[in-house]
């Protein structure tokens, strides 16, 4: 039957990020000795999901909706999200009820690249991956956070996009939220200051956010 090949190496070689339509792989090896692919991520099959699209909408947020195509198989899925395509996280769990449309919104993208797939649970205790949708959104550009390590207050300087204030979220390796303030910005450059007397020493990853919007991080030590 036909079918599409993606030759891994040689001098042809291409990289792929997706193995929705994929049919075959090509690749060259040294000798005869046998070998097994196994695949870590299997994708979902086409009979299961009709559909699957992310769009940004007016509020920069993305709404997320997919379709299948029969009940009876799916229990419950997970809607995923990535900032790099690698690491994914699920920030929404539904059961699959009698019903075949879907949709769900991400309130609180990145600015940049968003990377999104389904993870459905199967009535068989098998679970299977839709392909990854991109959505990308404008950011506001993190200029310069200084000094790292800070002592008694960190200096942010951002250039915003538009007006509206900036929140900043000091998380702990845990990943408990230990403190937040907010700071009003105006469109254009801008420089504040963040007292961080609350915060023990450590090492904390600094959150900002505009608009509902993550517009940038970064990891910063706390120093006494």
């Amino acid at each position: 039957m036909p079918h599409t090949v993606v030759p891994l190496t040689g001098a042809t070689a291409q990289a792929f990020t997706t193995t929705a339509d994929l049919h075959a792989i090509e690749f060259e090896v040294s000798s005869f000795s046998h070998f097994i692919l196994v695949p870590i991520l299997p994708v979902l099959l086409s009979n299961e999901l009709l559909s699957f699209e992310a769009v940004a909408n007016a509020s920069q947020q993305v709404d997320l909706t997919w379709a299948l195509d029969q009940l009876g198989v799916l229990d419950y899925f997970e809607v995923l999200h990535s900032s790099d395509g690698i690491d994914f996280e699920a920030f929404a769990q539904d059961p699959v009820g009698a019903r075949l449309q879907y949709e769900t919104l991400h309130p609180h993208p990145q600015g940049g690249n968003n990377y999104y797939r389904l993870r459905l649970h199967q009535t068989d205790g098998t679970v299977r991956y839709s392909p990854i949708r991109v959505v990308y959104l404008d950011k506001t550009h993190l200029v310069r956070v200084y000094p790292n390590p800070v002592q008694a207050a960190l200096t942010v300087e951002v250039h915003a996009e538009v007006d509206g204030p900036l929140v900043l979220e000091w998380v702990n390796p845990l990943g408990q939220v230990v403190h937040r303030s907010q700071h009003p910005l105006q469109q254009g450059d801008n420089r504040l200051l963040a007292e961080v007397h609350a915060l023990g020493k450590g090492v904390y990853l600094l959150q900002l956010y505009q608009n509902g919007v993550r517009v940038g991080q970064q990891r910063i030590y706390r120093d006494q």
